[in-house]
């Protein structure tokens, strides 16, 4: 994202999820990743009341997945079988 030129305030939101993201996921590679373990990282945020943060961490982590099946070819992508957790307002 710093090659494409992106805004400060973008590249500091993106490191934000990234971060989330690798607590607790983010140490393995893609291919081994699971829908389950993907939605127990959106649920954990949820649980927090991070409602539209689970939501961007979900997209993210989309965009994570589909780069690595661009590139690296094979594995799939789980966000696709993980939809979003309704929120009751």
């Amino acid at each position: 994202m710093e090659r494409e030129r992106k805004a400060d305030a973008t590249l500091k939101k993106a490191r934000g999820l990234r971060d989330l993201f690798n607590e607790d996921i983010g140490h393995r590679p893609v291919a081994e990743i699971t829908p389950q373990e993907l939605l127990g990282v959106l649920k954990r945020a949820e649980r927090r009341g991070h409602h539209e943060t689970a939501q961007r961490l979900r997209e993210f982590a989309g965009r994570i997945f589909r780069y690595s099946i661009d590139r690296v070819g094979g594995g799939a992508d789980p966000t696709r079988t993980v939809s979003p957790i309704p929120v009751a307002v």
